[in-house]
């Protein structure tokens, strides 16, 4: 049992120097939400970004824009180089929670029978 072990320990170690496990990066703050989010108000990213088409010569426009977005955010004076990944993943997640958000809204007014206006008369 014991040459076992050491066999498996060895085993182990020798793959942990093969396979480098991917660094995590910090958490995006509120203020790095917020300069993400006024980059990506404007109506010329905005519209390629959510652009969806998927043909490749969509594909290479998003990944430019997308190489774009990350410049110009780290450019913004952040704490840490977030890459054009961490940032699609961080615009990913805004927008799955703001669905959330707006979907429990959406079923909490069923329930109690309010009602929205949208115009003031």
């Amino acid at each position: 049992m014991v040459c076992f072990l050491r066999w498996f320990l060895s085993k182990v170690s020798n793959m942990s120097q093969v396979t480098m496990k991917r660094k995590r990066s910090p958490n995006f703050t509120v203020e790095e939400k917020g300069i993400l989010i006024s980059i990506l108000e404007r109506e010329a990213v905005y519209c390629v970004v959510e652009n969806a088409k998927t043909d490749g010569v969509s594909q290479k426009e998003k990944g430019a824009m997308w190489e774009n977005i990350s410049r110009m955010f780290n450019s913004q004076g952040g704490n840490f180089h977030r890459s054009p990944e961490n940032i699609k993943g961080m615009w990913e997640n805004l927008k799955k929670n703001a669905k959330r958000v707006l979907a429990s809204a959406r079923q909490q007014r069923i329930l109690t029978g309010e009602t929205i206006s949208f115009h003031k008369i």
